[in-house]
């Protein structure tokens, strides 16, 4: 087999074995979910890659969009990474991709834009650097949770 989801939610104890039968016959890739740091942990140090934690990561996400108003969705990645769409601050609104320099200023990179289209946003796929910011536009950008963060700081 090349991969196997092991995601059993009554018992961890049955998760465990499932996990241990699979590694004995020799299934590479295991991923499993993980509900709560003990598990994680346990999972980890049974030499487990790909863990998922779905409640940590909708967590995470409602603490990023009650701490940064302009957040509409975190994806927080591994080596303190992150993916966020945000409401475009006002402060970038009217302003070219070029202007703004969010590599330069911010060593961060825009993954897209969804630009504002009546009641709807459409995704502009990858914008040149004369794409114009608008008023009601959300941006996708990718980079260090430390930098992203001081770009959301500086532009709010």
């Amino acid at each position: 087999m090349d991969a196997v989801v092991v995601s059993i939610g009554s018992s961890f104890q049955e998760m465990i074995l499932c996990v241990f039968q699979l590694q004995a016959i020799g299934v590479k890739q295991i991923i499993a979910r993980a509900q709560g740091p003990v598990q994680r942990e346990i999972l980890t140090m049974m030499g487990l890659k790909h863990i998922l934690s779905p409640e940590q990561e909708v967590a995470n996400n409602i603490a990023e969009q009650l701490t940064n108003p302009g957040v509409l969705m975190c994806v927080n990645l591994p080596n303190d990474h992150e993916i966020i769409e945000v409401a475009a601050p006002s402060k970038l609104h009217g302003r070219t991709l070029q202007d703004i320099g969010l590599r330069k200023k911010y060593n961060i990179n825009l993954v897209t834009l969804l630009k504002k289209d009546g009641d709807e946003h459409q995704i502009n796929g990858v914008p040149g650097p004369d794409t114009i910011i608008d008023k009601g536009d959300i941006i996708m950008i990718f980079g260090l949770t430390k930098d992203v963060k001081r770009f959301i700081e500086i532009n709010s």
